[in-house]
């Protein structure tokens, strides 16, 4: 089952940054804020949202409430997702979630000064339509606030959201990064963009980020062994930039060898170990108008779309004391695409960054 990647806050952020919202006061007395976080991703089969409160308590240690897990958690809301079709105020469907312990649902919360267990989210099933809008109300049964946000859905039919080199074996992406002068890998793909309109369905894509997939191997001639490696590279510092029909990708060859000099070692002066660069798979996450205005706002590049923290800074959430983000998100995925050989692994092994690497062609 594909599920949503979480983006997990870090309540105690609340207290160290300011925020573009006047809505409390952190020296008030004791109020409870809702703090929300969601990302729809028409892939998935299953969606989960993240709802708990801040420390807002001049009486109490924030550090103290963080390793309780009622002051994080309410006992009694409701929520639901509720489905429009654009005009027409009657939702088509109304969804109510179900709580769940993250921890049993194969996202374990890291250990630390928060407390790890129960690790509540409320989790729905139901396929996306990106032709509906997707409205999220939450109901807090004891003060009878409610907070809500409403969102649509980005689009992967051919349509909408298409890159030719990673998804058509037509247009085969090749990576090269022998080191030339400005020589960089590049790709295009068509994409509907954000307009004006902010209730357009499907949604538009506003921003666009890059994940990278990198497998090599350590080989062992002496001791007959093989090791198998993978390197995730988040936000891959590439140009990509949204044109009004589509998106142009542009990465300097030579910042690989930049990143491979920081995560893999050199290696050891051992006869007959070398190391081979595989292939990569290649991910294009899209984003949303929302969260192209969250990043905006707030300056938040570290993690990106597929990050394990928001900073509470910018809001979508509307009603009561409540921050958070509640949009969409999806991406393309380009599988085992291969680098160039020998002119790739020639550079790297003349490169006085990645030369004690001793990579080899196969």
């Amino acid at each position: 089952m594909k599920r949503t990647l979480l983006y997990a806050l870090s309540l105690a952020a609340i207290l160290g940054t300011s925020s573009c919202s006047e809505k409390f006061d952190v020296a008030a007395p004791y109020r409870n804020v809702t703090v929300v976080n969601g990302f729809l991703d028409i892939r998935d089969t299953a969606h989960y949202i993240r709802i708990e409160k801040g420390f807002m308590d001049q009486n109490k240690s924030g550090l103290d409430m963080a390793k309780v897990p009622d002051s994080s958690y309410y006992s009694k809301l409701t929520v639901q997702v509720k489905e429009l079709i654009p005009g027409n105020p009657v939702p088509v469907n109304t969804i109510v979630l179900k709580l769940v312990d993250l921890n049993n649902e194969g996202y374990p919360k890291d250990t630390g000064t928060f407390f790890t267990s129960p690790n509540y989210a409320y989790k729905f099933t139901e396929g996306l339509k990106p032709d509906h809008r997707y409205r999220l109300v939450i109901t807090n049964q004891e003060s009878g606030e409610v907070d809500s946000a409403e969102t649509s859905i980005i689009d992967t039919a051919f349509s909408h959201f298409y890159i030719p080199p990673l998804e058509n074996p037509d247009y085969p992406l090749r990576m090269n990064i022998a080191k030339t002068i400005n020589n960089k890998v590049k790709f295009s793909g068509s994409i509907v963009t954000a307009g004006t309109d902010p209730n357009a369905v499907p949604a538009g894509v506003k921003v666009m980020e890059c994940t990278m997939l990198i497998y090599y191997r350590d080989s062992n001639s002496v001791a007959h062994t093989i090791t198998p490696h993978i390197l995730t590279w988040n936000n891959v510092p590439a140009d990509i930039t949204i044109t009004s029909s589509g998106f142009d990708f542009a990465l300097l060859n030579t910042t690989f060898y930049d990143f491979f000099k920081e995560n893999i070692p050199a290696t050891p002066d051992v006869h007959g170990l070398w190391r081979l660069l595989d292939s990569c798979d290649i991910i294009m996450y899209a984003g949303s108008s929302d969260y192209y205005t969250y990043r905006q706002v707030t300056g938040a590049q570290a993690g990106g779309l597929t990050g394990g923290e928001i900073k509470p800074n910018y809001s979508n959430i509307q009603g009561g004391l409540s921050l958070g983000l509640f949009t969409t998100r999806t991406a393309k995925t380009g599988h085992a695409i291969k680098f160039e050989v020998p002119e790739s692994i020639d550079s790297l092994r003349v490169n006085p960054r990645t030369s004690n690497i001793n990579f080899t062609v196969p």
